[in-house]
């Protein structure tokens, strides 16, 4: 038996949460089976439980997820507990930096700027903290151009921005603060501290990304080590945006020149045993929307028909769906072992 993997479990007992459509998640006695086939212990423990003071993490192998609870509270939480971990000198997988990443589209696009890779730096973006900072810096926006808040999924929120008027009024709405308190102390503060600046009440951290034209679809992956699980999801009707719009997505049996080797390169550029990623393609070129690391929708996994790997160096469709805990065990493992170029057992 080779080393243990500590896996971490919410409140509710979870890692990967239900798949969508079912009432069950990650099955955490099956995997450890498929673990203990490839030779690790799988030891499963809450957040909650993890004490720094009286056990050590140095060195071992921590498998953990992220949440989406509506204010990120829970998220936060987790954040704290890792980091702790980390600190103590526990391989955390993912990293956390790709944990950060999580319903933070501006660490995202940080992440974003530092790749070395063309593939990964496809989209220009610029990131901003309050509605001051994008008036101040509007000079540097190209319209149209699409707006994201930091957190939030299946594209709510997101919206182009035509031009600088409508610019302002969607920002100024995107980043409000409603918080009486902190308003009636600036207002007093203004009335008897001479010079007293008003604080900022529109201050929500978002994204401007550059917008890509003429799109009626884009491509979700969800990458398992050497395995890309291939979806198509069209926009929105008389939208641009394709997330939220699963329910129509589909399982192409063909797929563009180039999408794999361009995920391919965009997987493997970052330190990361899965990925969610959203690629978008205007005929003759294939850009990154965003790519995610831990908490995202598993279904193409286990209801795939099919899906890509490389064979001999080849890229091989095969037919035929997975169990969910034999492919993130292979998964795991292969990251962990770091086996250059490792493929697919089966």
């Amino acid at each position: 038996m080779k080393r243990q993997i500590t896996l971490l479990v919410d409140y509710k007992g979870e890692y990967f949460p239900p798949h969508k459509g079912t009432s069950t998640g990650t099955d955490l006695e099956k995997l450890g089976r498929r673990l203990a086939e490839k030779g690790y212990r799988l030891g499963v423990k809450r957040f909650v439980d993890v004490d720094l003071r009286t056990e050590s993490y140095e060195g071992r192998l921590v498998l953990y997820q992220s949440s989406q609870d509506p204010e990120l509270n829970y998220k936060s939480y987790i954040e704290d507990v890792i980091l702790g971990m980390k600190l103590q000198g526990a391989r955390l997988i993912p990293e956390f930096h790709l944990f950060r990443a999580h319903h933070n589209k501006v660490f995202m696009e940080i992440l974003r700027d530092l790749s070395a890779s063309d593939e990964v730096r496809s989209l220009r973006s610029r990131c901003y903290g309050s509605y001051e900072d994008f008036v101040s810096d509007m000079d540097n926006i190209r319209f149209p151009a699409v707006i994201k808040p930091a957190s939030g999924d299946s594209a709510r929120g997101v919206a182009l921005l035509r031009n600088e008027v409508e610019a302002r009024l969607r920002v100024k709405h995107l980043t409000r603060m409603l918080v009486p308190r902190e308003i009636w102390k600036n207002v007093r503060r203004k009335a008897f501290m001479k010079g007293w600046r008003m604080d900022s009440f529109h201050r929500q951290k978002f994204v401007v990304q550059e917008f890509v034209p003429g799109l009626d679809h884009d491509w979700k992956t969800i990458v398992f080590g050497p395995r890309y699980f291939v979806t198509v999801r069209p926009t929105r009707r008389g939208d641009f945006r394709a997330s939220g719009s699963s329910g129509r997505r589909s399982y192409p049996t063909e797929l563009p020149d180039g999408l794999l080797e361009f995920l391919e390169r965009v997987f493997t550029s970052f330190d990361a045993p899965f990925a969610s990623v959203d690629v978008l393609h205007d005929g003759s070129r294939f850009y990154l929307g965003e790519i995610q690391f831990v908490r995202f929708g598993t279904g193409p996994v286990i209801r795939s028909p099919h899906h890509w790997t490389r064979v001999d160096g080849q890229w091989t469709r095969v037919d035929g769906t997975l169990e969910w805990e034999a492919a993130l065990a292979e998964c795991v493992v292969g990251y962990v072992e770091e086996e250059p170029g490792w493929s697919p057992s089966g």
